[in-house]
This record gives structure tokens, C-alpha cells and sequence, in this order.
């Protein structure tokens, strides 16, 4: 836990910055086994999120948990944008309007996710966002520099 709030205080100033290559410097703390293993838990809990008529979703089955109905790269967005959220949560910033929100209106208009892929990205970016603010929680208060830097990093409030 220690490693992981050093690590997304040090990355407050490229939280949404990318390379030409399109990788973030988030993606190291976001590797495919970190991200194959939130999106079984995710799946796994699936029936305490909701989809159609905000009705719980089913139950995955064994097909689903070995073919899921995101990607890994869909999976990992949502997972990055959590990290991102629980740094912004941590420093008093509107993560949701500033990072939620947009993830999820990409995801639906864009990739044109269904209620159940929609309700994976979520629980994946809330994971996430809980670990980060969890961790950042035990590190201490977030400093002006670093709360200027990070609202820097996200998109400007509508």
C-alpha cells in the first residue's frame, strides 16, 4: 500500500498525459495480470451492479468468465481512469464530472457498450479509485502543489 501512494503521488503531474506510442505512464502500475485479475473479481461480483431497468445484472456464467464481454484494453482504460479518480477524490478535485463521466459517455457512445459492459467499466473504475484513495488516505494530505498539478491533468469542468 505504501508503494502504491508514493507511486500515484508521483504520478500526479502525468496523470493524463500520453506518449506518441498512446501509452500513459499509468500503465506500468496497470499490468495485464493486475488487469485480468480485477476483471474476474469484477465479473465475480457483477450481480451487485446494475444493468437493464437498473435491475442487478445476472450472474456471469463459465463462458463469460472465460471470454469477458470487455477487453483487456477496455478493462485497463477503466482501471487508469480509477487510479486517476482516486487521485482527484484525494485531492478534493470532481472526479466524477472530470474523469467518470467521460469514461463512461466514450465507452457507451463511442464504443457503444451494452448495460453490462457499461456496468464492468464502472465497477472497474470503482475498484480502482477505491484502492488509490484508500491508499492516498493513509499517505497524508494532498498538497497545493500536487492538487494544481492534478487539476491540471483533467479535463476542464463543463
Amino acid at each position: 500500500m505504501r508503494r502504491l501512494s508514493a507511486a500515484a503521488l508521483g504520478l500526479g503531474a502525468a496523470l493524463v498525459a500520453s506518449t506518441a506510442s498512446g501509452q500513459s505512464p499509468l500503465d506500468k502500475h496497470v499490468s495485464d495480470g493486475a488487469v485480468k485479475a480485477a476483471l474476474n473479481l469484477a465479473l465475480t461480483n457483477i450481480s451487485r451492479a446494475k444493468c437493464e431497468d437498473l435491475k442487478p445484472c445476472a450472474a456471469p456464467t463459465a463462458d463469460e468468465k472465460a471470454h469477458p464481454p470487455i477487453s483487456i484494453a477496455e478493462a485497463r482504460a477503466a482501471m487508469k481512469a480509477g487510479i486517476v479518480s482516486g487521485i482527484a477524490e484525494h485531492c478534493g478535485l470532481d472526479w466524477h464530472r472530470r474523469t467518470f463521466v467521460p469514461m463512461m459517455v466514450y465507452h457507451r457512445k463511442a464504443v457503444q457498450m451494452n448495460e453490462r459492459q457499461m456496468a464492468l467499466m464502472g465497477l472497474l473504475h470503482g475498484m480502482q479509485q477505491a484502492r488509490v484513495s484508500r491508499a492516498l488516505g493513509a499517505s497524508g494530505t494532498c498538497s497545493a502543489d500536487m492538487k494544481a498539478k492534478v487539476n491540471a491533468g483533467l479535463p476542464a469542468p463543463e
